[in-house]
């Protein structure tokens, strides 16, 4: 204090460089709120035993305890001094900047731990923003980085707590209080500031800075008086200044999917390690081991690797078993507080780290937070405005730059874009960028939790879901994804999977028509991209619903692929049971072409049962009916059916010969789609007939119509058979090609039964590298997939892969060892990474000479 200042002004400075206000003062001391206007008035004396509340509250030292009551004695004619010593800012700092010690290690953070303090000592970085979402780790990593960076700051690291602020004209106040700092009464406290760290060379550590924004301006201040001053600022949102450099922290490394628990215990996922520490820190007897390794990742992924979460989670770890742990995630376990003391409440509780960050959103930030929280995975910035905010009026078909527009939606979509880019700087939201380009947006599960309680809250849950719903249907409606082929259809729909398949289960439950609609629209999509299992699941849950549509054709025709999806799955007897009501329906309506859809889907089943005659009779009698409706294109398919039903009974040339009327019907239309796929069949009988040149003619003529078409599922089935091809005719690089393109095209469109197709393929080309051990590895890799996917061999897979599953065996009877102790791949996405490895192993080798086996197909 200066020596020419009044009691009553020191101690207003003293009480505002505190962060308290006259009330929370009064309060303290025990006396009305004008009391103490009045003292600092210097209008009134505080009585002895108020002066002494005052010293205690206003935190004077002991030793300078007797000269504060004396001079607040003082009578009010007298000139008091400076009651309380002060430390001018060049000397060491006093102990309310101390860098505070972590209680207990990180974990998972060496890497983040690297990067951010080797550009916290670039020359150009002065203020570094470590940015966030609740219960990151933020404060952590900064004290952490802070402590390895000590010895580049010859005056130290100060460390500021910010977390109990939210008047941002408090800063200066508290950097003063922190460092001991009083204002000469001729100079402003900033002034001071500025002046004070002009030569000091420190870091200094503001930490949880979100609620203080508006007092940005002040570090740039700082920043322009200090040439040799550092900040780190930890904060949920950016601060937005010109010297801002920001670094993201992201939640813990998850472990990955469906990873077996030996993998799970061989290396585990930095979230993992966090879990494990606090369970034992918690339980001394917690071991993870190979029966709690797949919970605890699921645990993990469930919080999304947010280390407070999971150290919330951990601490119930002496009360409950892991599995019951996960089982009560999405329940009723209280993650919102912990039995640790804190004096922190954004430590002590997620709740209230979720709290803090979503008090400091306006209004209209906050309700479309809310709105956000129906999304699932991620989501297009068109998707957000189309559900969360676009006006009634605004068509879900119309376009936002259409003239028809009104000025005011214009004016909307803007404003919507700020609250966007707030909740992103914020770190409620999450951004990445897609293969093309595009931003994608995401929530985190525990914030999207979070969001939904408070759009619960709004009483519009039930609202936004329908809007996600509609929009998703319409989506798909729009797209018509039977009628287009392109590959980059069937990847916007991948994109989007995981709100389709949120919005299903939300239909299912509270608006069965939209979900029979959904499911009627996505039924190609999960064919042609081998999602038979869960196409599946769809369509029964929905058949077994009270709902039925009063459109009984639209009905039989759910029965229908309902009947064709299971007969991929080898349910052949239940397949037959839907089918069989289909049908019942189309013939109580006399539906023609029902009908006869139905009796070649009966035929396709009975094909796979091996009963012969009765496909036959199916096949005819449907062949009969689209003759009656003229329909020659669909009577060419009921050749082309037959056709297969002779190639699988290994009768080559009746097959052939049925193949050719089929594309003899076909060339009479313009079909290039059923041409080229019957034109396939026809190499299909040319390869069993061992006539390989002629079948790979075939073959490429039917690839070149699909290319140009853009079927690219057919495109890569094809491409399947031509490899089996390319290796009987000892072309081993075009057989390496044809199912290098295959399991591309397949990985691309998420095709896990077509993957297990190509695992296969590959599998026979190591066969014929003899490398039997990589071979028997991959087929007990897609034998696994299949029990998965519920899809058995059908007869002619399994013809066509016997010659090379044999090889495998002979080799092992003959080197007297077992190499079928090696073990599956685990996941599909691993399967797909080691055969595009192997692929590329394979070109490096010498060919082999051919292989007896495959002169013998």
């Amino acid at each position: 204090m200066h020596s020419n200042a009044s009691f009553g002004a020191w101690v207003k400075q003293r009480r505002k460089s505190l962060g308290l206000t006259q009330q929370a003062l009064a309060t303290s001391v025990g006396c009305a709120p004008v009391t103490i206007q009045k003292i600092e008035a210097d209008a009134r004396r505080p009585s002895t035993e108020m002066a002494q509340r005052l010293a205690h509250y206003l935190h004077i030292p002991e030793a300078e305890r007797q000269a504060f009551l004396s001079v607040a004695r003082a009578a009010a004619t007298d000139t008091p001094t400076s009651p309380v010593s002060h430390q001018p800012l060049t000397e060491a700092p006093s102990s309310a900047g101390i860098l505070p010690v972590l209680p207990t290690t990180l974990i998972g953070r060496e890497d983040a731990l690297t990067a951010l303090a080797t550009l916290a000592v670039r020359p150009e970085v002065r203020l570094l923003t470590l940015t966030g979402p609740p219960g990151v780790g933020k404060t952590s990593l900064a004290i952490q980085a802070a402590t390895a960076l000590k010895p580049h700051f010859a005056d130290g690291v100060v460390f500021v707590p910010l977390a109990s602020m939210t008047d941002a004209t408090m800063l200066m106040y508290t950097l003063a209080a922190t460092l001991d700092l009083q204002a000469p009464s001729h100079q402003s406290l900033l002034d001071a500031l500025c002046l004070a760290v002009r030569d000091r060379q420190a870091l200094f550590v503001l930490d949880n800075f979100e609620q203080l924004l508006d007092a940005a301006p002040i570090l740039t201040a700082l920043l322009a008086h200090g040439s040799q001053l550092k900040l780190l600022v930890t904060s949920r949102a950016r601060l937005r200044i010109p010297s801002e450099h920001r670094f993201a922290l992201p939640p813990l490394e998850l472990p990955v999917a469906d990873l077996a628990a030996a993998q799970i215990l061989q290396a585990p996922a930095p979230a993992v390690q966090l879990f494990v520490a606090r369970a034992q820190a918690i339980n001394h007897q917690f071991v993870l081991n190979k029966r709690n390794a797949s919970t605890i990742a699921a645990i993990c992924r469930r919080l999304d690797g947010l280390p407070l979460a999971l150290e919330l989670a951990a601490a119930w770890s002496d009360t409950l078993a892991p599995s019951m742990i996960l089982e009560h995630l999405d329940s009723s376990l209280p993650l919102c507080y912990t039995t640790q003391a804190d004096d922190s409440p954004a430590h002590h509780a997620l709740q209230a780290a979720f709290d803090g960050s979503y008090r400091l959103l306006d209004m209209p930030a906050q309700r479309l937070l809310a709105r956000l929280s129906v999304f699932t995975g991620d989501w297009s910035l068109d998707a957000a405005w189309a559900v969360c905010v676009r006006a009634e009026e605004c068509s879900p078909a119309a376009d936002l730059h259409d003239d028809a527009q009104s000025e005011a939606v214009q004016q909307a979509y803007l404003t919507f874009l700020h609250q966007i880019q707030t909740l992103v700087s914020h770190s409620w939201i999450g951004t990445t960028l897609s293969a093309e380009g595009v931003t994608r947006y995401s929530l985190l599960v525990t914030i999207r939790m979070y969001a939904a309680e408070h759009l619960r809250r709004q009483h519009a849950w039930e609202a936004y879901h329908r809007r996600h719903a509609q929009y998703y249907l319409h989506f798909m409606e729009r797209i018509d994804i039977k009628e287009k082929h392109d590959p980059t259809v069937f990847a916007m729909v991948a994109r989007e999977y995981a709100n389709i398949r949120a919005t299903l289960g939300w239909a299912l439950v509270h608006e069965p028509p939209l979900a029979f609609r959904l499911c009627t629209a996505l039924q190609y999509y999960w064919y042609a991209q081998g999602r038979i299992a869960e196409g599946r699941h769809w369509i029964e849950a929905l058949l077994a619903s009270p709902y039925q549509p009063s459109n009984d054709i639209a009905y039989a025709r759910m029965q229908r692929v309902a009947g064709v999806f299971l007969s991929k799955q080898g349910d052949y007897e239940q397949a037959s049971a839907y089918l069989h009501a289909a049908l019942a329906i189309y013939r109580q309506w006399e539906d023609i072409r029902g009908i006869a859809h139905t009796l070649g889907t009966l035929g396709n089943v009975a094909r796979y049962q091996g009963r012969d005659a009765q496909a036959i009779e199916c096949f005819e009698q449907s062949r009969r009916l689209y003759q009656q409706l003229d329909d020659q294109s669909a009577v060419a398919i009921c050749l082309y059916n037959m056709g297969l039903l002779l190639n699988d009974n290994a009768e080559y040339l009746q097959a052939q010969a049925m193949f050719e009327q089929s594309l003899s019907l076909l060339s009479q239309h313009d079909d290039q789609r059923d041409y080229a796929i019957a034109l396939i069949g026809l190499g299909y009988a040319a390869a069993g007939l061992r006539d390989y040149e002629q079948a790979r003619s075939i073959l490429n003529r039917g690839l070149r119509i699909l290319r140009n078409l853009g079927d690219s599922c057919f495109v890569s089935s094809t491409l399947d058979e031509l490899g089996y091809v390319e290796l009987a005719l000892d072309d081993l690089a075009r057989a390496r090609a044809c199912f290098h393109e295959c399991l591309q095209i397949r990985q691309e469109q998420n095709n896990k039964l077509g993957i297990v197709w190509a695992i296969e393929g590959v599998a026979a080309l190591a066969v014929v590298y003899r490398c039997y051990d990589q071979a028997q590895c991959l087929f007990a890799t897609a034998e696994i997939f299949r029990q998965q996917l519920q899809a058995p061999r059908s007869r002619t897979e399994q013809r066509r892969l016997a010659p090379y599953i044999d090889a495998v065996n002979q080799q092992q009877r003959e080197e007297a060892r077992c190499i079928y102790s090696v073990e599956p791949i685990p996941t599909m996405e691993q399967a797909t990474a080691h055969i595009f490895d192997l692929l590329n192993t394979f070109e490096t080798l010498a060919e082999p000479s051919p292989l007896l086996l495959q002169k013998e197909r």
